[in-house]
């Protein structure tokens, strides 16, 4: 959806402190993967 203009992951706010580093990082990485 994001190639065809439907979908652009985002936050609307920051990352919440409980969020570790490392599922951060695993989502940025399954958006990039999702995004090819």
């Amino acid at each position: 959806m994001v190639k065809r203009g439907g979908y652009i992951p985002t936050c609307d706010h920051g990352v919440p402190d409980n969020v570790s580093y490392e599922n951060y990082m695993y989502y940025r990485k399954r958006m990039l993967e999702l995004d090819n």
